[in-house]
């Protein structure tokens, strides 16, 4: 069931990508200890609604952990790169090789724990997702919040007329 694979990891990056949005909005602008434990519940939330309530296999959630963690490279490249576009990094980050097996680490063994721990509690009879309705509905707040985040970035940062991406004074 390759759907699972797919709709359970690009939910949970989903999942992750409006989470790091919405805490880091200068409205809310939350500490990052509370944005950091968000996408950790997110992480494990992702892997126990692939397990309990697609019924994942250990194999389907490696692959469910695997497509979010491919996914969430751009998401994580996009929260640590400055805005302004010129290569340098907007917080001291360490090499990639010192933080980046630690991560894929972390992230494969919440994700398959989750799933282990929701199709270790999933009660007999109980209703499948349909991974391909989740699927959609993933693509359909991905979108919502590219549309949102664009028409934010439009606001600040384009000219009236929309003659290009601008950056003012």
């Amino acid at each position: 069931m390759g759907s699972v694979v797919v709709s359970g990891g690009f939910a949970t990056a989903v999942a992750l990508a409006v989470v790091g949005y919405l805490t880091c909005l200068p409205v809310y602008r939350c500490p990052p200890v509370v944005t950091f434990v968000l996408l950790l519940v997110c992480v494990v939330g992702g892997g126990f609604m692939v397990g309990r309530f697609m019924g994942a296999s250990f194999g389907q959630g490696l692959g469910a952990a695997a497509v979010n963690v491919l996914v969430n490279m751009i998401v994580l490249g996009s929260l640590i790169a400055e805005p302004g576009g010129n290569g340098e990094l907007a917080v001291d980050v360490p090499p990639v090789w010192a933080w980046l097996p630690g991560y894929l680490a972390a992230t494969f063994a919440l994700f398959v724990g989750g799933a282990l721990a929701g199709r270790w509690m999933r009660p007999t009879g109980a209703g499948w997702v349909r991974p391909r309705l989740l699927l959609a509905i993933a693509t359909v707040a991905s979108t919502a919040l590219t549309i949102l985040t664009g028409g934010l970035l439009a606001g600040r940062w384009m000219r009236p007329a929309g003659a290009g991406w601008v950056r003012p004074g």
